[in-house]
């Protein structure tokens, strides 16, 4: 609305009275006014003196009006803001499974190794989708989870088996002795256990020295393994002593077997150049038959 309202009023006028008092007040202030216009509405005026300050000219906008189109561009920026930190989220979200997921995976497997699961491998089709880098190195953990769990047989082995004879040491015998013992005794099964001592062993260290000596206890060895059967558990128990456990097996048939034994030692003597020596072996014999062997 714009009026001209001159300076001097009649004193019925009072609302153009207040009007022109609020110009003549802010007029050397703020060239914007701020106040309830006569229909009792608030707006925003605007004031300017004309004819030597006699006259005023007083322009005035509704202040929803006014302040509708910043209203409507706060909106809007507010709307634009929040679309745009949703967005923001969902891609943050989305590059955040990218990462955590692979990351999960090697997670999951170092878990498995140090669990004992040594030959637990990354399915690396899974990480297609994802990032080069991440493929590459969860095809380096498959390789070293391989390599581990290669080394932890190896180890194994180690552990187990005597590295001169190439036979089961004592703590495998240990180990799996009492395993074989309880499934014979669950199943009623015989169980024999040969023991073998080659006689007078020490005249051989004596004779030829020690690294002779040990040639011929990987030749006894051989012989030995050479005439049990897959199933019996054969060791070095230790020094020039073996033990053969034999599962599922009676007297007559660990006797058969100690004999075999005796027999192709005995027949077998050990060559060094151009001599022979000759090996007797000595044999004792164990059965399980039922719980009154067990002392």
């Amino acid at each position: 609305a714009t009026a001209i309202i001159p300076n001097i009023l009649s004193q019925n006028n009072n609302i153009e009275e207040r009007i022109l008092t609020i110009a003549q007040a802010n007029q050397a202030q703020s060239p914007i006014n701020f106040y309830k216009d006569a229909k009792g509405e608030w707006v925003l005026a605007k004031s300017k003196p004309i004819n030597q300050g006699k006259w005023y000219f007083i322009s005035e906008v509704n202040l929803l009006e006014a302040y509708t189109p910043l209203i409507k561009r706060f909106g809007l920026l507010a709307i634009c803001i929040l679309f745009g930190t949703f967005l923001t989220i969902k891609v943050m979200l989305m590059i955040t499974k990218k990462i955590e997921e692979p990351i999960q995976q090697l997670l999951k497997g170092v878990d498995k190794v140090e669990q004992g699961y040594y030959d637990y491998q990354i399915n690396e089709k899974q990480l297609v989708p994802y990032a080069k880098e991440f493929q590459e190195l969860c095809t380096s953990f498959n390789e070293m989870s391989a390599k581990v769990k290669e080394d932890t047989i190896l180890l194994r082995e180690l552990s187990v088996t005597c590295q001169l004879t190439i036979l089961y040491n004592r703590r495998y015998l240990i180990e799996q002795g009492e395993l074989v013992f309880q499934e014979c005794k669950s199943h009623k099964h015989h169980c024999s256990c040969i023991a073998i001592d080659i006689d007078f062993f020490k005249n051989v260290n004596d004779t030829y020295g020690h690294l002779v000596g040990d040639e011929v206890l990987k030749h006894v060895a051989k012989i030995i393994k050479e005439s049990v059967r897959i199933k019996d558990i054969t060791t070095r128990y230790g020094g020039e002593e073996f033990v053969i456990l034999s599962p599922a097996t009676t007297l007559d048939s660990a006797v058969k077997i100690a004999e075999r034994i005796r027999k192709n030692v005995e027949e077998c003597p050990f060559t060094i150049g151009e001599q022979f020596i000759q090996m007797t072996v000595s044999v004792g014999i164990a059965e399980f038959a039922n719980d009154k062997d067990i002392s």
